[in-house]
């Protein structure tokens, strides 16, 4: 379930929910998660998940999930800040 998400970028992760979340939200995931290096890790991309659990629905999950997922598959994921 969470290897289509190895690959991507932590930042790039908490961009695809912040839409859902307050900017405090982001901040504590940001921070939890500390955006040390670029590469997310399966543990890192598991803890992630495991914490925007905490504030999104399931539909918004799914949601998200699809988005990343098609964003993999047509090459335009990763986005410059």
């Amino acid at each position: 379930m969470l290897n289509s998400f190895i690959k991507m970028r932590v930042g790039d992760l908490i961009e695809s929910v912040q839409d859902y979340l307050k900017e405090d939200e982001v901040t504590l995931i940001e921070n939890k998660v500390k955006l040390n290096d670029k590469k997310a890790n399966l543990k890192r991309v598991e803890e992630i998940v495991k914490i925007t659990k905490e504030y999104l629905s399931e539909k918004e999950i799914k949601f998200i999930k699809e988005e990343v997922l098609m964003r993999i598959k047509s090459n335009t994921f990763y986005i410059n800040k």
